[in-house]
């Protein structure tokens, strides 16, 4: 994109000489098409479910160990995260915050931590392997991504492939992967709201079973359902070829 956020002219050229132009979210679809891109459809994100899947399905109790995975970047929100975490001490709410993954804001988050007195309640992994992101996902109760913004985020699809709860923002694509059943929205840039449901999720006002949420990850996002749709679309496009 340009300084005026119109897309650069050399990278709408393939785009307009493609014949279907892939957009893994509605919001990216509806970003992509006011740009000029043509010959859109729509078709999620995937993930591994063979490798992303839980050891046991436990029934759902109280939800205190909350966990986000992620680049330390503004763009994640996790001021807002840090925020709402002091909400949940000073509301005498026991929890754990585990925060994986390194960025350009990591001093900055960690510093506003020590400010607000959370040294005991936050756990800071670093960089993770994809292993050690499937344990840290295995070890939480609940996955809590509080971006300002997303297209279709995949460590969402993992953490509900290994039937954790979610915690969201509305952002872009974290709301067209969220649905009741399987956790929580919450506006984008919200202290109060993330609070609020991390709140709901620690003192069980809400209920949530892994077996369920595994099986809405698999009706929705699995490689079966998501490859089907990309076969069909090469199907389309090379029969168009033919014609």
């Amino acid at each position: 994109f340009d300084i005026e956020g119109s897309l650069h002219p050399l990278i709408l050229v393939p785009y307009q000489r493609s014949q279907k132009n892939i957009a893994v979210s509605r919001a990216l679809y509806q970003t992509m098409a006011a740009k000029g891109v043509p010959n859109l459809t729509l078709i999620n994100n995937l993930t591994d479910e063979e490798f992303f899947q839980p050891s046991t399905f436990q029934k759902s109790t109280a939800l205190s160990h909350f966990a986000f995975i992620g680049r330390i970047e503004e763009q994640k929100g996790i001021t807002y995260l840090i925020e709402a975490a002091a909400l949940l001490r000073d509301a005498d709410v026991g929890f754990t915050l585990t925060i994986g993954g390194d960025g350009s804001e990591i001093d900055n988050h960690k510093k506003k931590a020590e400010e607000l007195r959370l040294t005991n309640h936050i756990n800071w992994l670093g960089t993770l392997s994809r292993e050690e992101v499937k344990a840290a996902l295995q070890a939480c109760d609940a996955f809590v991504l509080p971006s300002i913004h997303e297209n279709h985020p995949l460590v969402l699809l993992e953490a509900l492939a290994m039937g954790k709860p979610v915690i969201a923002t509305r952002c872009g694509g974290s709301e067209e992967i969220v649905a009741s059943e399987v956790g929580t929205i919450v506006e984008s840039a919200n202290t109060q709201q993330l609070f609020e449901a991390m709140r709901e999720f620690s003192q069980r006002s809400v209920v949530f079973e892994a077996n369920e949420i595994r099986a809405y990850f698999l009706s929705h996002f699995s490689k079966q359902v998501i490859t089907q749709q990309l076969e069909a679309l090469y199907k389309e496009v090379v029969e168009g070829f033919s014609t």
